[in-house]
């Protein structure tokens, strides 16, 4: 209240308060929701054991509470084969220690080698590759750009209802990359290739179970026949340098 020289008598009013500040000094801030992480394509995912792409599912944390959210990758045809690998792994971080660290020499550049292409994409396959289903139909076809060594660079055929499974290569490169998996894993190497009843070269696998713990088999690969032996079994008393084998149905 102010009193003024005319002897009249002015009341300064209050300010009133903007709805707009009221409105935001009660509002409630609700994060939005996280949304769950991408799924990699399935022809970019690693094989398993069984030589089917993973399937991806979210770690709940039951084990280790460290480990809630991240992503696993497992067979699809779990529990028949055990095989489990982390999507992302952890990175292994070290102390700084002063005594470890390696000093880079100084390299000429005169002796540099310019960086490697990435291989040449080889031609689409021109067959037809029907799946198992009733009634067949056309495969999905598929190109390995990343994944497992012996994958990239190659076309495949598969249908994620029946199972099928087919890869694009030759005989000798399926021989050879089964050789290369058995060197690395300590196991007899043969130049025979093993076929199932699909006329197809069977894939080469190693038991998990507590039965037969570390024992290598063979089965078919295009889920077709299911036909699979045992590798001892089938090279028993035979030639290990003849040229075909035939696996019978178990």
């Amino acid at each position: 209240m102010v009193n003024l020289r005319s002897g009249n008598t002015y009341i300064k009013s209050e300010p009133e308060e903007s709805s707009s500040h009221l409105e935001l000094s009660s509002a409630v801030i609700v994060p939005a929701p996280l949304s769950p992480p991408p799924e990699t394509p399935i022809q970019t995912r690693p094989l398993c054991l069984c030589g089917n792409p993973v399937r991806e599912k979210v770690c709940m944390g039951l084990r280790n509470s460290a480990d809630a959210g991240r992503i696993m990758y497992l067979c699809p045809l779990r529990p028949e084969c055990d095989y489990f690998q982390w999507k992302v792994p952890i990175p292994q971080t070290e102390e700084p220690d002063a005594a470890k660290r390696e000093v880079t020499p100084a390299v000429d550049s005169t002796i540099l080698t310019p960086p490697t292409s990435p291989p040449e994409r080889p031609p689409v396959p021109t067959g037809e590759y029907v799946c198992w289903c009733d009634p067949p139909k056309p495969a999905t076809r598929n190109f390995y750009s990343e994944g497992e060594p012996d994958d990239i660079n190659k076309y495949y055929y598969n249908c994620d209802k029946c199972l099928y499974w087919k890869r694009i290569e030759s005989e000798a490169d399926a021989v050879e990359r089964i050789n290369k998996r058995k060197r690395a894993l300590s196991y007899q190497v043969y130049d025979t290739t093993v076929k199932c009843g699909c006329e197809e070269v069977a894939a080469w696998l190693v038991s998990r179970t507590p039965q037969n713990p570390n024992r290598a088999f063979y089965r078919c690969e295009t889920s077709g026949c299911g036909d699979w032996v045992w590798e001892d079994e089938l090279f028993a008393g035979r030639d290990i340098h003849q040229r075909y084998l035939y696996i019978a149905r178990r």
